[in-house]
C-alpha cells in the first residue's frame, strides 16, 4: 500500500525537530537524516503476520522538505494482512493527523492511540467469520480426512474456510 502526502507548512524551522516526535511517538525509527529530507521505518514481514496494529507493518517512510513544501511518501507492506477498510482508514488519519501536527504544532498521539484501538475492535468482527468459516468448511475435510486417512485434509480446510469467509466479509464492506 503506498500513500502520498503533501502540504505547505510556513515556519520551516520546526519540520525536523516535529516530524521526529511525530513518528518517534508512534514508534518509527529514524534510519536517515538531512538538513531537509527525513526517512523513517518500522516493522518486518515476519511481524506484519503477528501484530494486531497496523501501525506496526513494515513501513517505510521518506519525508522531505523543499521550500516550505513537505512531500511525504509512505510505502507500507501488507505482506500477511487481509487489509480491513478500518485498517486503511487508520493509516490515512495516521497520515493526516502527521499533517494537522506539524501545521497546528499540535501533539495527536492520544488521538492516533484511539484509531489504533478502533482498528483493532472493528477486526474482532472478521475473527467471527474467520472462526465460523473455518468450522463449516474445516467439518466436511476433517470427515473427508478421517475416510481417506490423510490427517493434513482436516487443518487444510479449516484454514481455507477461514481465510475464505474473513476475506469475503472483508470484500464486501
Amino acid at each position: 500500500m503506498k500513500k502520498h502526502l503533501r502540504f505547505n507548512v510556513s515556519d520551516t524551522a520546526t519540520f525536523a525537530p516535529l516530524t521526529k516526535e511525530y513518528f518517534s511517538t508512534a514508534g518509527f525509527k529514524l534510519i536517515n537524516e538531512t538538513s531537509n529530507q527525513l526517512s523513517f521505518a518500522k516493522g518486518s514481514v515476519l511481524l506484519n503476520m503477528v501484530t494486531f496494529s497496523p501501525l506496526n507493518w513494515k513501513s517505510q517512510i521518506g519525508i522531505r522538505l523543499e521550500n516550505e513544501t513537505v512531500i511525504a511518501d509512505f510505502e507500507i507492506t501488507t505482506v500477511g494482512q487481509l487489509t480491513t477498510p478500518a485498517e486503511e482508514k487508520l493509516w490515512d488519519h495516521f497520515i493526516e493527523n502527521y499533517k494537522v501536527s506539524l501545521v497546528n504544532k499540535v501533539d495527536l498521539t492520544t488521538e492516533n492511540q484511539q484509531d489504533v484501538k478502533d482498528a483493532k475492535k472493528n477486526n474482532w468482527k472478521y475473527f467471527k467469520w474467520a472462526l465460523i468459516g473455518a468450522v463449516a468448511v474445516g467439518l466436511p475435510f476433517g470427515i473427508l480426512a478421517r475416510l481417506t486417512e490423510h490427517s493434513l485434509l482436516a487443518p487444510l480446510g479449516a484454514v481455507i474456510g477461514a481465510m475464505a469467509f474473513m476475506s469475503s466479509r472483508i470484500s464486501k464492506e
